[in-house]
């Protein structure tokens, strides 16, 4: 399994508990934050393929990739609101 090591701030401190309990396919795992001294580090999956931002810059996609991407999106979505959970920063990262 391959994992990335992002420096973060404060913020992610009361977040990283909550989103370590999260398990769904269409979201990234979070496996650990790291406190040291002066910063924080989070831990979590690496997704290989890239992101959606990155393949959007290469080329435009059809209307079916859209509707696909659309779809796995509100996937997610519907789990994290089925844990009663409002994600206010929906992005092509």
């Amino acid at each position: 399994m391959n994992v990335y090591l992002k420096q973060v701030n404060q913020e992610w401190n009361d977040k990283a508990k909550l989103l370590k309990s999260l398990d769904h396919d269409r979201l990234s795992k979070l496996f650990e934050l790291y406190k040291l001294p002066g910063k924080l580090l989070v831990c979590g999956e690496y997704l290989r393929a890239g992101s959606l931002k990155d393949e959007l810059l290469n080329a435009p996609i059809s209307e079916e990739m859209a509707r696909k991407y659309i779809r796995q999106v509100i996937e997610g979505l519907v789990y994290i609101h089925s844990k009663d959970i409002v994600h206010g920063d929906i992005r092509c990262m």
